[in-house]
């Protein structure tokens, strides 16, 4: 019999203070994992944007941003805009001038934030349509994250938002947009 799946529900993810104070964000994980803003090898997190503004800077850190609900927002990074759609990604350096202008009404974002020089991230949607094959990667640690839909892994049920550490090959069986993510240690990074 294999191993229950670590799940991490969208309830019981730490809401708490962007670090400029002007939303707030749900932390679903971090490593290590008692590590603050300053002190994270990487860090997931999903917020919720109200209004367009600046981004708090991070120094040193390398972000990805996966815009999961809303009309769209457009991006300005160091001076270049980037709009996003929904299930749109954007890359930038924790360290750009980044703002965020919103289309119309507020969104939701998934962010993968990796301090540099430690590890690197990597995001990609799977559609589930009737069962997907999954597995982890070698050597990282890989999230699933349910954008919208429900699924099941092994017999667990799964909501949007809810997250899954995966540590073995699984099938999830519904309809469903998750979100994968793996945090790869750099070679001299210390995780």
């Amino acid at each position: 019999m294999s191993a229950p799946l670590r799940v991490l529900r969208a309830d019981d993810h730490v809401r708490m203070a962007w670090a400029n104070g002007a939303g707030t964000t749900y932390q679903v994980m971090t490593s290590p994992e008692e590590a603050d803003l300053a002190s994270f090898d990487w860090r997931v997190s999903l917020a919720d944007v109200e209004a367009g503004g600046p981004f708090s800077p991070f120094p040193g850190v390398d972000r990805i941003l996966l815009l999961t609900d809303g009309t769209g927002m457009e991006l300005t990074i160091d001076g270049r805009a980037q709009p996003l759609g929904r299930l749109d990604v954007a890359r930038f350096a924790g360290d750009s001038s980044t703002s965020a202008t919103l289309a119309a009404g507020p969104t939701r974002d998934l962010n993968v934030m990796t301090r540099r020089g430690r590890c690197s991230a990597e995001l990609d949607l799977l559609a589930v349509a009737e069962q997907a094959g999954v597995a982890p990667a070698a050597g990282a640690t890989t999230l699933l994250v349910v954008v919208d839909g429900q699924v099941r892994a092994d017999e667990v049920r799964l909501w949007e938002r809810d997250v899954v550490v995966l540590d073995r090959p699984l099938v999830l069986r519904g309809t469903a947009t998750v979100a994968r993510i793996r945090i790869s240690p750099s070679p001299t990074g210390r995780e």
